[in-house]
């Protein structure tokens, strides 16, 4: 019987400083499982980096919310897979050619850079992965379910947002903004996992620091900000643990009485 949904951002909230999830940490989540909690990654990585990182094997979660809801995986296979329209990318491309941004395509299982600028470089080196390979006509013959936008002057992204209302952004780095489909973010993806799992009612918590992970926060029963989280994740938190650098997350599992 499932008695709750807890829902775990990875950068900065689950993994630590060095990308990594600690020995405490997977105690804590293993002990959630047991005590009836089904545990969901929610992340805007893809699966070719869970996989990369090794990730899913560290954590021994094996349902994730991937790409910022545009793919949702359950026991290891994907039952939700949402794409943004080769036109749409074609006008991103022309227009970021012209304002010097940078932009990345995300599938399920490889990344590319279409559009080269600095900050799409230093956006891979913040999140500690490897600087993938160039290739802009990708998008043409590959379905795309994430962009990454390579931006760092957080001036242009209302220029951006504006002139492409059919997709949604988060910014979530420094150098980047993340890019979905319109309605999907982690929220869809929550409630696509639910619905799917008919586990209405069940009560569901959320553990995030970005402003990727707002819209979660805004459906969960519980909300959970890391102490190195955003202030707008902090102002509707039900509690502010401690950083991702000390075992924030385990302290907020064990305060939420979960093990």
């Amino acid at each position: 019987m499932t008695k709750g949904i807890a829902f775990f951002d990875l950068d900065a909230t689950l993994l630590d400083e060095n990308a990594k999830i600690t020995p405490n940490t997977k105690s804590a989540l293993n002990r959630m499982k047991e005590n009836g909690i089904l545990v969901v990654i929610a992340t805007g990585r893809s699966i070719l980096e869970l996989s990369q990182d090794n990730i899913l094997e560290e954590s021994g979660i094996d349902t994730a919310i991937m790409l910022n809801g545009a793919q949702i995986m359950y026991q290891g296979e994907i039952i939700v897979n949402r794409t943004i329209p080769s036109d749409v990318i074609t006008r991103m491309i022309n227009l970021f050619k012209k304002e010097g941004l940078g932009l990345a395509y995300l599938t399920e299982r490889e990344i590319f850079v279409g559009v080269k600028n600095e900050a799409i470089y230093q956006h891979f080196n913040y999140f500690h992965q490897p600087c993938f390979s160039y290739l802009e006509a990708y998008y043409l013959t590959n379905q795309i379910n994430m962009l990454i936008i390579g931006s760092n002057d957080q001036r242009q992204d209302r220029f951006i947002i504006e002139r492409f209302p059919e997709l949604d952004f988060f910014r979530n780095s420094p150098h980047s903004i993340d890019v979905t489909p319109l309605g999907v973010d982690k929220a869809f993806g929550a409630r696509e996992l639910i619905a799917r799992l008919k586990l209405q009612g069940v009560k569901t918590y959320a553990f995030g620091d970005g402003l990727n992970d707002l819209p979660l926060f805004k459906i969960c029963d519980e909300r959970v900000c890391m102490a190195n989280g955003k202030d707008e994740l902090k102002e509707i938190a039900t509690l502010v643990t401690k950083s991702n650098t000390e075992d924030g997350v385990a302290y907020a599992i064990k305060q939420l009485g979960l093990i």
